[in-house]
């Protein structure tokens, strides 16, 4: 599956240290969301061991709406005009289509951090809509038991990485895949 990943942490230092204006980091949200809906990519959101402030300073009705993170509106088909996300989208986006814009089925948003378990809600609480995420625990795995490699395959995962993704696919599974739910159930 393909991916198109924004670097939170990296946007933050971006804005903060390097003067890079909030419009036009939004602006580079905007360009990456549209890319990701047009080609059907899975949007990852890596907010490593930051806590972006999505919510309150990134999103933006116009280029990275909060409405990205509800799963209920995400679009699949035609995108319709009263969708929150075609507010994202500007006369070049669909210049050569009509005026349409098509987002394949398997698009979808991930958001991924490496807070703890424990400590993921009280950290990104202000930054993200938590509501509307899934929180999933992702174990490392157990085929390869020698020391050398299961530290590497920990760290692969982040020890206690948290990612959060809603997808239409998603509704009723239960984690059989060895994914568990924040509580361990």
């Amino acid at each position: 599956e393909t991916s198109s990943v924004i670097e939170a942490k990296r946007l933050v230092l971006e804005v903060r240290a390097a003067g890079v204006p909030i419009d036009e980091a939004r602006e580079q949200l905007r360009e990456r969301l549209v890319h990701a809906m047009r080609w059907g990519h899975a949007l990852v959101l890596r907010m490593s061991d930051s806590a972006a402030a999505f919510v309150s300073g990134y999103c933006e009705a116009t280029t990275f709406p909060v409405d990205v993170f509800d799963r209920s509106l995400m679009p699949e088909g035609d995108l319709r005009s009263d969708s929150p996300l075609a507010k994202v989208l500007r006369p070049e986006d669909v210049a050569q289509t009509g005026g349409r814009f098509f987002v394949p089925s398997h698009f979808k948003v991930v958001v991924t951090s490496t807070f703890d378990e424990h400590i993921y809600e009280e950290r990104l609480q202000h930054s993200l809509p938590l509501h509307l995420l899934q929180p999933i625990r992702v174990l490392p795995s157990h085929h390869n038991e020698s020391s050398e490699g299961a530290g590497r395959i920990q760290a692969q995962c982040v020890v206690q990485t948290m990612a959060m993704a809603r997808t239409r696919q998603d509704e009723g599974s239960e984690g059989s895949d060895g994914a568990r739910g924040p509580s361990g159930e």
